[in-house]
């Protein structure tokens, strides 16, 4: 399966471990509950990556607390809130944007050729967003094929969308083994 299962203990705080060592495959669940300090992990994990970021979150007000939480850590990022998406040019660690939109990111970045990597926030939302129309699917579909790394974050995952989401990724894994 494209998506091992291990555990990570929580420290004696109650909060996560650093996820470079969790992260050593393509595609990657952390399902912890609220207040495990997933945002915290993510943005050092950011920080510690080499290609460019692209984290996605199903809500406005998640994406403008990320935008804050990115800002404080020094971190160039590219924040859009326009349902027109123009990348700028320039060298960004990390581009912020909803589900909604994910496709204009990804279609922008791929036709520049750039490498980049996926953080998906409260990926089960994002999922009921994603199942919304064909065309969302498809979007998704497209950013899991291009991307070098996927990062999953949830609190809650339920048995149908890990399901769906683990669907998901098998048909990408079978279309790039097919393709090589």
């Amino acid at each position: 399966r494209p998506i091992t299962s291990r555990n990570m203990t929580l420290s004696s705080e109650g909060y996560l471990p650093d996820l470079a060592s969790f992260t050593d495959h393509r595609y990657n669940i952390v399902l912890s509950p609220t207040g495990s300090g997933k945002t915290y992990a993510t943005v050092k994990w950011i920080q510690a990556n080499q290609n460019l970021v692209v984290y996605v979150a199903p809500t406005i007000a998640l994406i403008d607390q990320m935008k804050n939480d990115l800002q404080k850590a020094n971190l160039c990022l590219w924040h859009y809130q326009e349902p027109s998406f123009y990348l700028e040019q320039g060298n960004y660690d990390v581009v912020v944007t909803t589900a909604d939109s994910l496709h204009k990111i990804v279609n922008t970045l791929k036709s520049e050729g750039k490498h980049f990597e996926l953080v998906f926030d409260e990926i089960h939302q994002s999922l009921d967003v994603f199942s919304r129309s064909n065309s969302l699917l498809e979007s998704f579909e497209v950013a899991l094929k291009a991307v070098n790394k996927a990062l999953f974050l949830t609190g809650t995952l339920t048995d149908l969308q890990s399901a769906w989401l683990v669907d998901c990724i098998d048909q990408q894994t079978t279309i790039n083994s097919d393709n090589i």
